[in-house]
């Protein structure tokens, strides 16, 4: 975590209206998850995200429908890498 200095664990947000009565304790002193494991894959697919958030963004396509296409997408690369 960033933030060691207990210092700054208790300073964190505290200018911030909207954190006013939150439970930032719990925010600072939380540990992150792991990374999940990289895969031979990754690169093969990230540029398919990509677009395919784009693609729902601008296009204001439904997240279902584009996670669809994006599976069905990523499935055929990985596919053909293996």
């Amino acid at each position: 975590m960033a933030l060691k200095d207990n210092q700054y664990k208790q300073e964190f947000g505290a200018d911030l209206v909207s954190l006013k009565g939150k439970n930032m304790q719990g925010i600072v002193l939380s540990e992150s998850a792991a990374n999940p494991p990289y895969s031979d894959y990754n690169n093969a697919v990230i540029t398919l995200i990509d677009t395919a958030m784009n693609q729902m963004i601008k296009q204001q396509t439904g997240g279902n429908t584009t996670l669809r296409q994006l599976q069905e997408k990523a499935n055929q690369i990985i596919v053909g890498l293996k």
